[in-house]
């Protein structure tokens, strides 16, 4: 592969070959963060890996837009908002208790179906965090080889003071998986043999220097 991208053009190698494993420098994270929602033991070991392989693939994120073959859209999900600390008005209260007479109702399945009801009430009270399970989509492709494409989500909290505003990135849909993640999986048996921590970490810090010699950071 390497010889293949890299007789197109160095910038073209050094992008492709950074993306491929920042790939699985994610699997990786995600692979940690299902052991750690699985973990008896060593959950606190299993979380800290899990955000050091994150923070190192967020990282390449940013490094990957200084290269001409990356592309970086926006996707806003039906709920993109984060609500928490919701205290109803007791008016609203007594209702919601009134609907959980026929059966279980969560405060915030009372809040959705009168959603217009309970943001117009002055009494009524919740935080939001806009726009906290949007994603920015970061695209790495090119017409000189077509049959490789790489592709990537950042959350939008974490790429907003890095990745340009929002409003000015086209508008991306995607169909979301069931399960943990969102998107994207964990690794095979036979990948965590193959891909190795320790090789995964080796040939991304090879791959990240090479990439920098191309397109030099004012950040590294």
């Amino acid at each position: 592969m390497l010889r293949k991208w890299f007789k197109e053009s160095g910038e073209l190698g050094a992008t492709l070959q950074l993306s491929f494993w920042a790939v699985w420098l994610s699997r990786w994270a995600k692979e940690f963060q299902s052991k750690a929602f699985r973990a008896r033991k060593k959950g606190d070991e299993y979380d800290r890996k899990k955000e050091q392989f994150y923070q190192s693939k967020n990282s390449v994120m940013e490094l990957l837009m200084l290269s001409p073959y990356t592309q970086l859209s926006f996707y806003r999900p039906p709920f993109p908002h984060k609500r928490f600390n919701l205290h109803f008005c007791s008016d609203h209260y007594d209702r919601w208790c009134d609907l959980r007479e026929f059966g279980y109702m969560s405060k915030w399945d009372y809040f959705d179906m009168y959603q217009k009801e309970i943001t117009n009430c002055e009494a009524c009270k919740y935080d939001q965090i806009n726009d906290y399970y949007s994603l920015y989509y970061l695209s790495v492709k090119s017409e000189e080889v077509d049959d490789f494409h790489f592709s990537f989500h950042i959350p939008y909290p974490i790429g907003k003071n890095t990745f340009p505003p929002k409003h000015e990135l086209k508008k991306v849909f995607h169909d979301e998986q069931e399960g943990i993640f969102r998107f994207g999986r964990t690794l095979f048996e036979e990948e965590k043999i193959n891909f190795t921590e320790r090789e995964v970490w080796k040939h991304f810090e090879d791959a990240r220097e090479k990439f920098l010699l191309y397109f030099p950071s004012s950040s590294t």
